[in-house]
């Protein structure tokens, strides 16, 4: 008799120790399942923000060889283009953009415009090469 009450004091601790493992592990799981499902979440936002990056970079594309042409320079692009053209138009989707004309090799004639389109924290690029592109 003896015998039979000290097994069953012990197998209650065992049973004790299997659930707190068990709830441990649980607890465990469940905390890296929230921390990914947290990464998949603030991914779906940034995709609506890289969006609008994107098509802010653009917009800088446009604004610049909009500003290329409507000051009607003999070259395809002055660097000294005139108001009301130096703001660059305010986008209602809360991005912007900042767009520079680039001459790499000094001869006088723009060579690239890069245009960097930002989001909330997201920043997304376009360059357009103009090399051998001639005005009017």
């Amino acid at each position: 008799m003896w015998k039979s009450n000290k097994f069953k004091k012990q197998s209650g601790q065992v049973m004790l120790l299997t659930i707190v493992v068990l709830s441990g592990t649980l607890m465990t799981v469940s905390g890296v399942v929230g921390f990914l499902m947290l990464h998949k979440i603030r991914q779906s936002t940034d995709i609506v923000n890289s969006a609008k990056a994107i098509f802010a970079a653009d917009s800088g594309i446009e604004w610049e060889l909009y500003r290329c042409f409507k000051c009607k320079s003999v070259e395809i692009c002055d660097f000294s283009c005139a108001s009301p053209y130096d703001n660059p138009p305010p986008m209602t989707n809360s991005s912007n953009f900042t767009a520079i004309i680039t001459d790499i090799d000094t001869d006088g004639k723009p060579d690239f415009i890069k245009s960097i389109g930002k989001a909330g924290n997201t920043a997304r690029a376009f360059l357009m090469m103009l090399q051998g592109a001639t005005g009017p």
